[in-house]
């Protein structure tokens, strides 16, 4: 992922801030921000005909939540970001009714919600832009006191007392931040540390992933951590025991990676990583 700090100058003068994010997902490349916004007319044949399809995600944010909440005349949803102080992504489902007052709104910070709902209504959308050019919209202001003006590229997360940034890397030798069944497969393996890194993609944003470093220096691989076998004999002998057949005598001995959302439970228990283990 990259992103960095841009600057938006067309309203009256004023200088607002914002993040632009470029995530590499397979052969594309995703371009967004934290301060876009777009609106749907849900008071239309397009959004009926593409809803009689639709149920999941799609229908509980849209027909399900408006008839569960008993809101009446809504005629618009808007996808609308707040930036944040911090390297955040936050928006809001905003439900506009007639009189283009706000009757409803549902926050979330799942970017892959954003993305999935703005390309299901993509032929519904009546507006879109940055939310900065409604700053003197009557129906969204409100809104802006919510919203960092000058948001930071730094995460408001911190290790050892200091806000983590992206390309750092942790360790910790606690296992306690795993859950019984992970320990219990780790058990047959000398697990020296954890190693942390920032990882991101388009549905989870950022999170940590983490791998497991052994006593000789050694990453545990895929087949050592799903079979409980230390070495690549062993794994064919229990292959052979157990009757399975080996395509090419294939054995994926990648490195077992696995992943885990920012946590204040898991944070506490990391330092900054140490003697560069992490390239090993």
């Amino acid at each position: 992922m990259e992103f960095k700090v841009k600057q938006y100058s067309e309203n009256n003068g004023k200088t607002r801030k914002y993040i632009e994010y470029k995530i590499q997902d397979e052969d594309e490349e995703k371009i967004f921000n934290n301060a876009e916004y777009f609106e749907i007319n849900i008071d239309t044949d397009t959004f009926e005909n593409i809803m009689s399809g639709t149920g999941g995600f799609c229908a509980n944010v849209t027909t399900r939540l408006i008839k569960n909440k008993k809101l009446k005349d809504i005629v618009k949803i808007s996808l609308f970001c707040i930036p944040q102080e911090y390297n955040d992504l936050m928006f809001v489902f905003i439900y506009i009714d007639r009189n283009n007052k706000i009757q409803h709104i549902m926050y979330d910070d799942n970017y892959f919600d954003y993305e999935y709902f703005k390309n299901k209504f993509a032929d519904c959308i009546i507006n879109s832009g940055f939310i900065y050019e409604l700053e003197d919209n009557e129906t969204y202001k409100d809104l802006f006191k919510e919203v960092c003006f000058n948001p930071s590229a730094e995460f408001k997360y911190t290790v050892e007392g200091k806000n983590i940034k992206w390309g750092d890397s942790f360790e910790t030798d606690n296992l306690d931040i795993l859950t019984d069944n992970v320990k219990k497969k780790l058990s047959a393996f000398c697990v020296e540390k954890i190693i942390f890194t920032l990882y991101s993609n388009p549905f989870d944003f950022i999170n940590l992933e983490g791998k497991f470093l052994l006593n000789d220096g050694s990453y545990l691989s895929h087949y050592q951590y799903w079979e409980g076998v230390k070495t690549k004999e062993e794994f064919f002998k229990k292959m052979e025991d157990e009757g399975v057949t080996l395509r090419n005598n294939y054995v994926d001995d990648s490195i077992y990676t696995f992943y885990v959302p920012f946590s204040p439970v898991v944070l506490d228990k990391l330092s900054f990583i140490k003697n560069n283990l992490v390239e090993r």
